[in-house]
């Protein structure tokens, strides 16, 4: 059997196909299982032995796109998905792009979830669709429901998964950029930024809890984020709201290398972001702050966590009207308070992290 799977969105939904990827190959060991994902995208899934051949199209990076990247990118595509015949072929993604991609494979099955879509012309370039009613299911569940209504109808399926991440990582580059943190000793990670500002919580409450942990727990703080700008810059407001200084870091590590750093830790706190999708992989227990976002859809996965959602006028009325500019008032309202009390209760429920 030969399955196709088409993922052009963003490196959190990557992560979150794991779990469909594991159940498509313990069901069909001997299949072939080609995936096809954003530029950028990859580094989360390779050397994953679930998957046969990953194809990268489409990059993030608005300065990576252009003709030639682009000729290149779709003749390597072409000539992966051309030659295969698929059984099987799923847009993930819901995007012009992926139902392109299903029709030029020319795959016997080309599937994607149209539950409460409308008929459209789009949907006639492909030969099935999928029902799973996904309104309040988390990704992983639509994903999962979607490619298996399709591949195995009438079956009686277990649950999906947890989210995984396959890359083996070693601690020398992790301990090299924080030379001040004793490993041997409990420490939590704040990854409090986004890219997106309105998911963000108040500077002045990360040095809030800041202090709590390094003061009253007696931990170790790490103060994590991406490199964009953005995000750099958000992390420099909350340092001047800091009582007491974090170790820092800001970019640096592989993926692998922050699963690693993440899973060593006592606990991890952050915002609707790839991070707590990558926290979530390796089970260590996660206070999540939501505002805008669906918690339903884009909760932690698979591993104990604790979820903060500030009450969002945005999301009852399905339409963002606050200024995207700043943190919106949903995250404002939630008090550093809140999430001391559901750390320490999410604490007192779950096992000490593995040794390091």
């Amino acid at each position: 059997m030969k399955i196709l799977i088409v993922l052009l969105k963003h490196l959190g939904d990557t992560l979150l196909c794991t779990p469909t990827l594991a159940a498509l190959r313990q069901r069909f060991p001997d299949a072939r299982i080609d995936v096809v994902v954003r530029t950028g995208c990859s580094a989360l899934l390779q050397h994953n032995p679930d998957l046969t051949h990953l194809v990268e199209i489409a990059s993030m990076d608005p300065e990576q796109r252009n003709w030639r990247n682009a000729l290149r990118e779709w003749h390597q595509l072409l000539h992966t998905v051309l030659c295969q015949r698929y059984d099987y072929a799923f847009d993930l993604s819901d995007s012009d792009r992926s139902k392109l991609i299903l029709l030029l494979s020319c795959a016997r099955v080309r599937a994607m979830n149209a539950w409460n879509q409308p008929p459209s012309w789009k949907h006639k370039l492909l030969n099935r669709l999928a029902t799973y009613p996904w309104l309040n299911a988390h990704q992983v569940e639509r994903n999962y429901y979607t490619v298996f209504e399709v591949i195995a109808p009438g079956t009686t399926l277990p649950p999906p998964g947890p989210l995984v991440m396959h890359q083996a990582a070693d601690l020398s580059r992790i301990r090299a950029l924080l030379p001040d943190i004793d490993w041997n000793q409990p420490y939590a990670v704040i990854h409090p930024t986004s890219r997106w500002r309105f998911k963000q919580w108040l500077p002045e409450h990360w040095g809030t809890l800041i202090h709590w942990l390094q003061n009253e727990l007696g931990w170790q703080v790490i103060l994590s984020s991406g490199p964009a700008s953005v995000e750099q810059e958000e992390i420099r407001t909350i340092l001047a709201h800091c009582q007491t200084r974090p170790a820092l870091l800001s970019g640096g590590l592989s993926f692998p290398e922050l699963a690693r750093l993440f899973g060593m830790s006592r606990l991890f706190l952050g915002v609707d972001t790839m991070a707590m999708h990558l926290a979530a992989s390796v089970q260590v227990p996660i206070v999540a702050l939501f505002g805008p976002s669906h918690e339903s859809i884009w909760r932690p996965w698979g591993c104990h966590h604790a979820l903060i959602a500030g009450a969002c006028r945005c999301k009852q009325n399905r339409s963002i009207t606050c200024d995207k500019s700043r943190p919106f008032p949903c995250m404002a309202s939630i008090t550093p308070h809140e999430v001391q009390n559901q750390a320490l209760t999410l604490l007192h429920a779950t096992p000490s992290p593995p040794s390091r």
